[in-house]
């Protein structure tokens, strides 16, 4: 078939799809750039994401040796725990022993107030009995 014994209406048509196609393809160079655009800022983004990856398995990694640290570390609280309730539970018994550690200072004192003015009559007894026959001290 001919293009001039197609129908004009037909034919205004084909013009009007090619004129449509001329345009379109005008506009190809600009939607190119768009398009390497996009593509490059989703590389970018990718690379972000490959990254923030990598920093995620590496807090996966510190977190785990975290939890192992923790593990031991409540083992230990246990036993200061453990410790502190032996403390606690003794506490009664360490006040009476300071209660009674309180009295024998106070009758250290008292002790020691009355021993003192003997201190000087031992001192003139020990000299007369060095004085004595038979009861004198063996003089190193």
């Amino acid at each position: 078939m001919s293009p001039l014994t197609l129908p004009p209406r037909l034919l205004l048509r084909a013009l009007d799809d090619l004129h449509a196609l001329a345009l379109a393809a005008g506009t190809l160079p600009e939607v190119e750039q768009r398009l390497a655009e996009r593509v490059a800022g989703a590389e970018q983004r990718l690379d972000e994401v490959l990254a923030a990856a990598e920093r995620i398995e590496s807090l996966d990694e510190r977190a785990a040796g975290a939890l192992e640290s923790m593990a031991a570390l409540e083992g230990r609280v246990g036993a200061v725990l453990e410790a502190a309730a032996r403390i606690e539970s003794a506490a009664p018994s360490l006040d009476r022993v300071l209660a009674s550690v309180d009295d024998l200072g106070a009758a250290a004192a008292t002790l020691a107030a009355a021993v003192e003015p003997l201190q000087g009559l031992s001192e003139r007894l020990g000299r007369i009995a060095e004085r004595l026959p038979k009861g004198a001290r063996a003089r190193p």
